[in-house]
């Protein structure tokens, strides 16, 4: 398997921005789009998010940066249709957020990646955990321990 311990900081920063992009979620309706980039400590997001209603097509673009260090804990969460890789940041942070159209920052508690289901038929929990939690190391982070 991919992630042993070994691994570079720049093999498990694009192993991840690999996974984020070829796992991001589409349907007819809806899509987004999800290009990860790691500089300096900082992982930053772009998502486009295109939705489809009759002959109304509408794109979204926001961008996100979370400072990896400082991620206190990621989740999977499973919905009906998708998985949401949910992030949160240490002292109850805010993750800064950019939507392009109204040029306006916004911060929030958390922030998630809208994936696509067959991301749990290819083990990819448990080797994004792997990566993730592998990076957050590397960059001077800690990994708070599950108790079970």
């Amino acid at each position: 398997s991919f992630l042993k311990y070994g691994q570079t900081k720049t093999e498990t920063e694009d192993w991840i921005k690999e996974k984020i992009f070829s796992y991001s979620y589409k349907s007819s309706e809806i899509s987004h789009s999800y290009v990860v980039n790691f500089n300096n400590g900082i992982m930053s997001i772009r998502d486009t998010s295109i939705s489809v209603i009759g002959s109304i097509k509408q794109e979204i673009y926001c961008d996100y940066w979370i400072p990896i260090k400082e991620i206190s804990s990621f989740r999977f969460e499973e919905k009906s249709d998708v998985i949401h890789l949910k992030i949160f940041l240490k002292n109850n942070s805010k993750i800064k957020s950019e939507w392009l159209e109204d040029k306006d920052y916004k911060y929030s508690d958390n922030f998630y990646f809208i994936l696509d289901n067959s991301l749990k038929n290819d083990d990819i929990f448990n080797r994004m955990t792997k990566a993730i939690n592998h990076l957050i190391k590397l960059n001077g982070g800690t990994i708070k321990k599950e108790t079970f």
